[in-house]
C-alpha cells in the first residue's frame, strides 16, 4: 500500500501526523512494518491516536530510528521542529559538488529572502506563503548542512 491515506484525517503538526507521513515516506504499512520488524497491524494502530491508546501499543524510540534509516524521516522532522530546530538529510558530497553548492547557495540566498520579504508585505504569511517557501528554505539549508558535516569531519579527523 503506498500513499497510506487514512480514513480519519491527522491534524496537522501531530505526532499522528508525523507516523503517517513516515509510513508514506516508507511506501505504506507493509514496508513501515517490515523496517521495524514489527507486524502489519502494528503499523496502521501506532498512526492513529484512537487505536493506539485502545490497543495500548506505541511506537517507540528505537522502532522510530529504524524507520528513519529506511527512509522514514519524517519523525525526526517532527522531533527536530519540537526542539526548536529542523531536520535536513545531510548529503557526503566531494569538496568539488560542496563549492558549486555554496556558490549555488551564495546566488539564490538573496533570491530567497527577496522571496519570502515579498510574501509578507501584505503583512500575512499565511500557511500558503510557508508552504511556498518552505522547498526554497530547505535547499538553502541543504548546501549549509553538507558544509557543516564535512567541516566536522575534518574536526574529528586524527
Amino acid at each position: 500500500m503506498k500513499n497510506f491515506a487514512p480514513m480519519k484525517p491527522r491534524e496537522p503538526g501531530t505526532v499522528w501526523e508525523a507516523i503517517s507521513d513516515a509510513m508514506n515516506q516508507l511506501g505504506g504499512a507493509e514496508r513501515m512494518a517490515t523496517a521495524a520488524d514489527r507486524k502489519v497491524w502494528w503499523a496502521y494502530t501506532v498512526s492513529d491516536e484512537d487505536a493506539s491508546a485502545n490497543a495500548r501499543t506505541g511506537l517507540s524510540f528505537s522502532d522510530a530510528c529504524k524507520l528513519a534509516e529506511k527512509g522514514g524521516t519524517a519523525l525526526a522532522e517532527h522531533i527536530a521542529l519540537r526542539a526548536g530546530g529542523v531536520f535536513i538529510p545531510a548529503e557526503v558530497i566531494g569538496d568539488a559538488t560542496l563549492k558549486a553548492e555554496l556558490a549555488k547557495f551564495s546566488a539564490e540566498s538573496g533570491d530567497l529572502v527577496s522571496e519570502i520579504i515579498r510574501r509578507t508585505a501584505d503583512d500575512e504569511f499565511c500557511r500558503r506563503d510557508g508552504a511556498a517557501s518552505l522547498p526554497l528554505v530547505k535547499g538553502a539549508l541543504r548546501s549549509l548542512l553538507s558544509l557543516y558535516h564535512q567541516c566536522k569531519a575534518r574536526a574529528q579527523q586524527r
